[in-house]
């Protein structure tokens, strides 16, 4: 009865989008006003997918074009929910009507995390890796933020990458030099860079009650290593871009630039009697008496 009251109040009809396309920094170009179609899913613990048509000769044509070049961002935003994606391909297309329009596959940034290989050991070079793979212990949310963010450090820090360089016989310190001069030009106090283009924001080993979890992993990626583990789970994984004047994600970001920030919610609805990270231990044990391991025992 509940759901029927919504539909009568709430239709597609109602509701206006507003699609916004940005460059490579995600600064804004213009807003997409005359649009004829936009349509897309945003499906659980993966990348979103969209796609955008707009009139063939469109003003923006030529921006979106750029995707083959650089990276182009596309926001879709209606009420209460706002998606970032970028441009994976646009295209003209003939409808079978005969207008020609133009067409923009869009993908969410949640694909960033396609993109992020976890190193056994994250913190030395890729030729210098003692251990075959990465071990991760713990409540799942602090597990796949620690995935996250040691591989997101790795990157945009630039650690290690003269030595990956050199040890590649390829002694190009361009890379290198290039990304603490970017570091410096961004921000000379803080080094804001650390936390483009992703932040992770964490948990508390503490304060985190999701499902105790074990995992080793080896040259996966990020989101391959969610996609399969969080199934069974009731943790939802969001990347949303953060613009100067949103609230900050939390206590310890202090962002200046647009990021993309990621958070790690259990929304399983089950509590604890301690709300700590307690109850992630006696959750597993709850879960093994209730198996045919615990029943056997």
């Amino acid at each position: 009865e509940a759901a029927e009251a919504a539909a009568e109040a709430f239709t597609s009809s109602d509701t206006d989008f507003t699609i916004t396309v940005f460059d490579a920094f995600w600064r804004e170009i213009g807003v997409a006003g005359n649009y004829i179609e936009v349509s897309g899913t945003i499906p659980r613990n993966a990348a979103p997918q969209a796609t955008l048509k707009l009139p063939e000769n469109h003003w923006l044509d030529p921006y979106l074009s750029e995707c083959e070049n650089t990276m182009v961002g596309v926001l879709i935003e209606t009420e209460g929910i706002s998606e970032a994606f970028y441009v994976k391909r646009h295209r003209e297309k003939l409808g079978e009507d005969g207008v020609v329009s133009l067409t923009s596959e869009l993908v969410g940034i949640w694909d960033i995390l396609n993109y992020l290989p976890i190193w056994p050991s994250w913190y030395l070079p890729i030729a210098t890796q003692p251990f075959s793979h990465a071990i991760y212990f713990g409540p799942l949310c602090t597990c796949i933020e620690a995935m996250a963010a040691e591989q997101s450090f790795r990157i945009q820090s630039g650690l290690n990458e003269f030595l990956n360089n050199a040890l590649s016989l390829n002694p190009d310190v361009r890379a290198w030099i290039g990304t603490l001069l970017q570091s410096i030009k961004n921000d000379p106090q803080t080094g804001a860079v650390m936390h483009t283009p992703l932040y992770v924001v964490r948990t508390g080993l503490l304060a985190d009650t999701s499902p105790l979890f074990c995992r080793t992993v080896r040259i996966e990626t990020v989101g391959q290593v969610i996609t399969d583990i969080t199934s069974a789970y009731g943790v939802d994984v969001r990347i949303y871009l953060w613009r100067p004047g949103d609230p900050q994600p939390d206590r310890y970001a202090n962002l200046e630039h647009p990021t993309y920030v990621m958070t790690c919610k259990d929304r399983s609805q089950i509590e604890g009697p301690t709300k700590t990270a307690l109850d992630s231990a006696l959750r597993f044990l709850v879960d093994a008496q209730g198996s045919l391991l615990g029943k056997t025992l």
